[in-house]
């Protein structure tokens, strides 16, 4: 089993998101992030799916954890189902719903 982690930026005043994006932009972050997430599977809930556009990032396995059907990702019920499916490295990226409930 590889690893498995989540990946969250916090403002001072706890806030991961804001009008369906981040609050702030940081390129040093965002080259972190795409460092630490290519090759792996990111597994993020459906608003997180929504802010990055509804496309996946390239060089990942995305998933989305949702009750809906959608037809550009993969798609499950819950955490456990996706998780269920996921060999190597495995990156929980948001929402807060997603983190509260893998933690």
């Amino acid at each position: 089993m590889g690893l498995r982690g989540a990946i969250v930026a916090m403002s001072p005043e706890r806030v991961i998101g804001q009008h369906g994006g981040l609050p702030w932009h940081y390129p040093a972050d965002l080259k972190r992030f795409k460092r630490l997430t290519l090759g792996a599977t990111i597994i993020m809930g459906r608003h997180t799916w929504e802010s990055i556009g509804s496309r996946p990032l390239p060089g990942r396995r995305n998933v989305v954890v949702t009750s809906k059907q959608l037809t550009e990702v993969e798609c499950f019920a819950s955490i456990d189902d996706a998780l269920a499916t996921c060999s190597g490295d495995v990156w929980f990226i948001g929402g807060a719903q997603l983190y509260a409930e893998a933690l």
